[in-house]
């Protein structure tokens, strides 16, 4: 299951208590994020070990996420492994997808 991280703190427990994650840094307003999020949830449900997560970037508590992680362009997926960043993709492809959740397990 994805679950929607809504500010820093949040997401600091999340790394501190799960060794992979994946974010994907979303908007309501954008299509390609509307269009992939079905993969990302199908991708979270295969990968019972990885954690994944959503951001929504016009929430005014994750800009700073947003900053941090420079995220310019939705929607971006980045997968971070014991708190590093160890891979991020910008775009709705399917296969880069795939390709970072593999990257990360």
């Amino acid at each position: 299951m994805v679950k929607l991280i809504t500010d820093l703190v949040e997401l600091q427990n999340i790394f501190e208590t799960n060794s992979t994650v994946i974010i994907d840094f979303t908007a309501k307003w954008c299509g390609p994020c509307q269009d992939i999020a079905p993969v990302f949830e199908e991708l979270s449900k295969k990968n019972p070990g990885i954690t994944c997560i959503k951001i929504d970037v016009d929430n005014e508590n994750t800009k700073e996420i947003c900053s941090l992680c420079e995220v310019n362009s939705m929607p971006t997926f980045i997968a971070v492994k014991n708190g590093t960043i160890i891979n991020k993709i910008v775009g709705a492809s399917r296969n880069s997808l795939v390709s970072l959740f593999t990257s990360a397990s």
